[in-house]
C-alpha cells in the first residue's frame, strides 16, 4: 500500500497553488514539525521575525556538520523528499520555537507555515523522547489548563498579530490536542479567522472543556484522523468529525503518520476503528475516570520517581526495554507506601482492560463469535 513517500514522488512536483491542500500535505507539514529547527531559532527576540523555506530547513537538517536531530528515522528521507519538491521546497515558514523546561514540567514547539493563498498554517509539534515531555502528557489527567497549551494560546495570539489572514491550525499526537486547545482559547476574535483545525491522533480532553462555550465555538471546524488501531487518539473526550485511516503498522506502532496509508491525494479512509482500538478506549478511560485526582497524581509521581531513580532521561530507553530489568529492582526500593500507589492502580488498570474485553466479547454476534 502507498505512503506520504509515495504521494510526495506522484504529486510533489506540483505546487500547491495548482492543487490545493489536501490531508496527506496536512500530514506531511504535521510531520515536518518535529524536524529539529533550533538552528533558526534566535535566542532572543520575537520568533516571528525569523523566515526560512521549507528548502533551507530540510538542506540544514540533513548537512552532517550540523548535528540535527531526528524525531523519526524516516524523517531524513522526507526532508531529502521536501527539499526537491516544487509542492513543498518554497512554502516559508516562520515562528520557530522549542521550549523544554523540567521545572514547569512542559515540553512545546511549533512553526507556522504561509500557504500561497495567504493563509497561514499553525503546527504544533507533538511529544519528542524527552521524559519531561511523557510526563506533560500524564498530567493531562491532572488538569485541564497546562503549560503548553497556555503556551500554544499565546503563540496562536502572536501568530495572529503578525498575520492578518486566515489561519489553519494542525497537529500530531499532544501537537493535535494543543491545535485544539488554542483555536478554542484563543479568543473570540480569532478564532472567526480559524479555517479548520485538525487533530492527527491527539488526545481529547475533560468533559469541562468539551463541554465549554469556547470549546463549542470552534467544535463545528475541528476533524480528528486517527488509524484504526488508535490509542493516543482516542484517550479523553472527542467530539466533531472524525476520519479513520488504515495502517501499515502493529496496533500502537499506528500512531506513526508514516505507517498511513494514502489513495491519490487522500488517506485510505476505513469505516470503523478495530475491536482493540474500541477496547482500548473504553478501558483507559473508565480506569481514568475511576481514580480521583490525588490518586492519578500519586501514582504519575511514584512512577516519575522509579524512572529517575535509575537514570532514565529518554521514553525510548523504556520502550526498547533497555532498562527493564533495572525498573524491576528498583520498585523493590520504593517506599512501601509509593510502591502500593503503582501496584494498586495497576491493579485496576487491568481490571478495567478486563471488564472492557468482556463487554467487547458480548457485543459480537453469534456468528461473529463462531
Amino acid at each position: 500500500m502507498a505512503n506520504l513517500f509515495d504521494y510526495l514522488d506522484w504529486r510533489g512536483d506540483i505546487p500547491i497553488t495548482a492543487d490545493k491542500l489536501n490531508d496527506i500535505d496536512r500530514m506531511i507539514l504535521a510531520q515536518l514539525s518535529y524536524f529539529d529547527f533550533s538552528g533558526f531559532i534566535e535566542p532572543s527576540g520575537d520568533c516571528f521575525d525569523t523566515t526560512f523555506s521549507v528548502r533551507e530547513l530540510c538542506e540544514y537538517i540533513s548537512n552532517p556538520s550540523h548535528m540535527a536531530k531526528f524525531h523519526m528515522a524516516n524523517d531524513r528521507q522526507l526532508a531529502d523528499a521536501l527539499a526537491k519538491s516544487k509542492r513543498f521546497s518554497d512554502i516559508l515558514l516562520k515562528g520557530p520555537i522549542e521550549i523544554v523546561n523540567s521545572d514547569r514540567e512542559e515540553q512545546f514547539a511549533a512553526v507556522t507555515a504561509l500557504l500561497p493563498d495567504n493563509t497561514a498554517v499553525c503546527i504544533f509539534r507533538g511529544t519528542d523522547w524527552s521524559l519531561v515531555g511523557w510526563k506533560e502528557d500524564l498530567n493531562m489527567a491532572l488538569s485541564d489548563h497546562l503549560p503548553a497549551q497556555l503556551d500554544a494560546i499565546d503563540y496562536m495570539k502572536r501568530l495572529a498579530q503578525r498575520h492578518r489572514g486566515t489561519i489553519r491550525v494542525i497537529g500530531h499526537s499532544k501537537g493535535g490536542n494543543l491545535a485544539v486547545y488554542a483555536s478554542a482559547f484563543a479568543g473570540e476574535d480569532l478564532s472567526r479567522r480559524i479555517i479548520e483545525t485538525i487533530n492527527l491522533d491527539g488526545p481529547g480532553f475533560s468533559r469541562g472543556v468539551i463541554e465549554s462555550p469556547e470549546y463549542k465555538r470552534i467544535e463545528p471546524r475541528i476533524r480528528t484522523i486517527i488509524p484504526q488501531s488508535s490509542l493516543v487518539g482516542v484517550i479523553f473526550a472527542h467530539t466533531g468529525k472524525f476520519t479513520i485511516v488504515s495502517s501499515s503498522a502493529p496496533k500502537l506502532l499506528q500512531h506513526d503518520l508514516y505507517s498511513w496509508h494514502v489513495l491519490g491525494s487522500s488517506p485510505l479512509t476505513l469505516t470503523e476503528r478495530d475491536s482493540s482500538s474500541q477496547v482500548a478506549e473504553t478501558a483507559l478511560n473508565d480506569w481514568i475516570e475511576s481514580l480521583n485526582t490525588e490518586q492519578r497524581e500519586r501514582f504519575i509521581s511514584g512512577i516519575w520517581s522509579l524512572f529517575e531513580s535509575v537514570g532514565v532521561t529518554e521514553i525510548t530507553e523504556i520502550l526498547r526495554g533497555k532498562n527493564t530489568l533495572v525498573l524491576l529492582g528498583a520498585m523493590s526500593h520504593l517506599d512501601d507506601e509509593t510502591r502500593s500507589v503503582i501496584n494498586d492502580t495497576l491493579a485496576q488498570l487491568r481490571k478495567s482492560v478486563k471488564s472492557s474485553l468482556l463487554t467487547a466479547m458480548n457485543k459480537k454476534s453469534p456468528s461473529e463469535s463462531k
